[in-house]
């Protein structure tokens, strides 16, 4: 599935949720025609789920995977 991501694309979204302990947890996922796939549940304590700290998660989790997966290159 990841192969693919650099010839189809994919998305990069998130969920928030409190965990069983109550603690805030941010999910990363990505996804695609191929399938989805859970990257990471960040931890979210002492932060407010606001607009920019959602950004800012997903900016990170682009930079970390590489940009030239995240889209079809030239279209």
């Amino acid at each position: 599935m990841k192969e693919s991501w650099k010839e189809i694309g994919c998305t990069i979204t998130c969920d928030g949720w409190t965990s069983v302990d109550n603690k805030p947890i941010l999910n990363i996922l990505h996804v695609c025609p191929k399938g989805d796939y859970f990257s990471q549940a960040v931890d979210s304590i002492g932060k407010t789920k606001v607009a920019t700290y959602i950004a800012d998660t997903i900016y990170e989790e682009i930079e970390k995977m590489g940009s030239e997966k995240c889209g079809r290159g030239g279209d």
